[in-house]
């Protein structure tokens, strides 16, 4: 089965895009508010000092994630796809606040 892409406007891909962002910037937004409380090491500082830095690089990685396994498997929205996001999302928190050191 192909997908018919003829009615496509301009609007509608829009909507697309912005429904396969959502979910990456959403955990992101998480991530960020929860990864000091969850991952940081006590009296910690973050390697990345700005809360908006954070959030852009979470959410950059995770449209990345999701963008391959979209072409990966040729659709969207697996479960597969979400647990690499939410893995490299956590990933990503660790190394900005260096959780690696006692």
């Amino acid at each position: 089965m192909g997908s018919n892409t003829a009615g496509m406007t301009a609007y509608l891909l829009f909507l697309h895009l912005l429904n396969l962002a959502l979910p990456a910037v959403a955990l992101a937004g998480l991530m960020v508010a929860m990864g000091g409380w969850v991952a940081a090491p006590r009296g910690a500082r973050p390697w990345v000092a700005s809360w908006f830095a954070r959030l852009a690089l979470t959410a950059g990685l995770n449209l990345l994630v999701l963008t391959a396994s979209l072409l990966w498997f040729g659709a969207d929205g697996k479960m597969v796809s979400y647990g690499a996001m939410v893995l490299a999302s956590a990933l990503a928190q660790l190394v900005m606040w260096r959780s690696w050191r006692p």
